[in-house]
């Protein structure tokens, strides 16, 4: 499906209400609006779920030892906090963090991420993004 009409479908999906652009381009109306419970199981509208995405660097002096502590300490910290990661690395790592169960990772689990990494004095080039949809991207 071309990028223009899965917006408009997905736009008219939510909303029930077909963009001024492209409602000549297909024949939408109210009566296409997705119910809520597709909605729920494609995670949109009202059940949008987000997530962010992190990367960070070990420091290089760390043993194999010590990586393998650290390590521990931020999944302990990510499962205190009802989180998920899927990502990984060597030295360097980056992923994606969302919530462990269905629902939304919030801003406050953003900061708890990202004042957890940027304190850890082992931890080096801590660059966390912004919320962002964890199901559907913007391509």
């Amino acid at each position: 499906m071309c990028h223009w009409l899965r917006q408009c479908w997905l736009n008219v999906a939510i909303t029930g209400k077909a963009s001024a652009t492209h409602s000549n381009h297909a024949n939408w109306s109210t009566q296409h609006v997705m119910k809520k419970r597709l909605r729920k199981k494609l995670r949109l509208g009202e059940f949008q779920e987000f997530g962010f995405s992190i990367a960070f660097r070990m420091s290089s002096t760390l043993s194999t030892n010590d990586c393998d502590a650290l390590l521990d300490a931020f999944i302990d910290m990510i499962e205190q906090n009802g989180l998920q990661f899927g990502g990984g690395g060597l030295n360097d790592w980056e992923g994606f963090v969302n919530l462990d169960s269905r629902g939304t990772a919030t801003e406050q689990h953003r900061q708890v991420v990202h004042e957890w990494l940027d304190d850890h004095p082992r931890v080096e080039d801590v660059v966390v993004g912004q919320l962002v949809d964890a199901w559907h991207t913007g391509d």
